[in-house]
């Protein structure tokens, strides 16, 4: 009897979070199909961008989405987040620092961001970033929280 339980609730919480999963990551696959393929089965494979611009941009970002989730007092949803990466990377192309970007280019920045320390990350915030700024930011990049 303790062991049909035990694979129920097993079964039952492997269920709870395959869903919860699956709408953290809801809209994430329709932003990455609107950015070049890295041809890889490998999310993270063949990326075009150099890893210390990557990671650079990586503190922007992580600044930008503190910055929205104090202003807001929510998360953002990954899907905003991949967009914003996108968006990011695409102006970086514009501006001739990078020479073009694929998929796991995305993946890696949205990754760098996520990783970035938090106290770091509300250092910065506190000495450079505001919410006019981050505001400011998706603008110039064309972003817009749909």
């Amino acid at each position: 009897m303790n062991f049909w339980k035990k694979f129920i609730e097993k079964r039952n919480s492997n269920k709870i979070l395959k869903e919860m999963v699956q709408k953290t990551h809801e809209g994430v696959d329709e932003e990455l199909s609107k950015v070049k393929s890295n041809n890889s089965k490998s999310p993270i494979e063949n990326n075009l961008v150099d890893e210390k611009h990557i990671s650079l941009m990586g503190w922007t970002v992580a600044c930008w989405m503190l910055t929205i989730e104090i202003e807001i007092k929510k998360d953002l949803r990954l899907k905003n987040v991949v967009r914003f990466c996108r968006l990011f990377l695409e102006q970086e192309k514009k501006r001739n620092y990078i020479k073009d970007y694929n998929s796991a280019d995305v993946q890696l920045l949205k990754l760098c961001s996520l990783a970035c320390d938090i106290k770091n990350v509300e250092k910065l915030i506190k000495e450079r970033w505001t919410y006019k700024k981050a505001k400011d930011f998706e603008k110039e990049i064309g972003y817009n929280d749909i």
